[in-house]
């Protein structure tokens, strides 16, 4: 993982690791220390399903949140790689090929959610890191 890039964005230091703390709540930590504490489900007579369901929930919730500095990285460099690419290709082809318009499509989600997890737009994020 490239730190670099998730430190000048302001985040925390990855890596990210989900683990469980001496309270048994689920956690997710970087070598720092706590990133965030998990909502622990509450244990109620009679409702072991809901339980088992949402302690089940929680962990999941860890995982992915563990993994976002890397997600968010690679959302990151995907739009880079795309607009690198599709500038070549589109100096050759054009734009009414079939691959452009999908690749298209998934390079707006891809910014979309790389500027939702940064609050920042694509061209922010550009001067930030010097590209």
């Amino acid at each position: 993982m490239n730190n670099k890039l998730i430190e000048k964005l302001g985040f925390s230091k990855g890596p990210w690791t989900m683990m469980l703390n001496s309270k048994k709540e689920i956690t997710v930590r970087n070598r720092g220390g706590i990133l965030f504490t998990f909502w622990k489900p509450t244990k109620w007579p009679e409702q072991f399903e809901r339980l088992e369901r949402e302690t089940k929930e929680s962990f999941l919730n860890a995982h992915i949140v563990a993994a976002a500095p890397e997600m968010l990285e690679s959302l990151i460099e995907s739009c880079f790689l795309y607009e690198f690419t599709m500038k070549e290709k589109y100096k050759k082809y054009g734009v009414g090929h079939d691959y452009y318009h999908a690749a298209r499509l998934a390079f707006d989600k891809t910014k979309t959610i790389a500027e939702k997890a940064t609050g920042k737009s694509l061209d922010e994020i550009k001067a930030l890191l010097k590209c």
